[in-house]
């Protein structure tokens, strides 16, 4: 029918579009996570130097941490999509121009027996599109290694923090 073709075009397109989001979303969190865990152990470290309490170096290492993780998250929730977002994924996909051109008839409410078929025809095509291969995520390897290193190291160094205070206590 046409309203459930016009249905799996607007699904197909939102689908696109989240995929690519959260691609991108995690290209910015490859580059960033090393980054991250260097403040986030900049911070742990100068808690432990100022002689904070356990609760604020959890928190110097754990803030960072969760701001990236929100900002991938958030680009994985739903939100309206444009015909420019159509496009775009047609584009993307090679779909020759026919799931833009759906996505606008699906977003119109006289529909015919042409754009009907016309809808249905490019609904079936979209729906054997891999988007996650269209828009595949990064490696995320090496920079999860580092970062994971240097938060290890950053809890690690603290606990020799007994063997430095008295060095730094003691007069010059």
């Amino acid at each position: 029918s046409p309203a459930s073709s016009g249905a799996r075009i607007r699904a197909v397109v939102a689908s696109a579009d989240r995929a690519r989001r959260l691609r991108d979303a995690w290209i910015r969190a490859k580059t960033a996570t090393p980054i991250v865990a260097i403040a986030s152990a900049g911070g742990c470290l100068m808690a432990r130097v100022a002689g904070a309490s356990t609760a604020w170096v959890l928190v110097s290492l754990l803030a960072p941490v969760s701001v990236l993780i929100a900002v991938v998250a958030l680009a994985s929730r739903p939100r309206p999509v444009a015909d420019r977002t159509a496009a775009r994924a047609d584009e993307d996909a090679h779909l020759g121009g026919e799931l833009r051109s759906a996505y606008w008839f699906a977003t119109r409410e006289s529909v015919d027996d042409w754009t009907a078929w016309h809808m249905d025809r490019a609904a079936t095509a979209a729906d054997n599109v891999a988007w996650t291969a269209v828009y595949p995520r990064p490696r995320l390897r090496l920079s999860m290694a580092v970062s994971i290193l240097v938060l290890a190291a950053a809890v690690a160094v603290p606990l020799r923090r007994s063997l430095l205070v008295p060095t730094l206590a003691s007069p010059a």
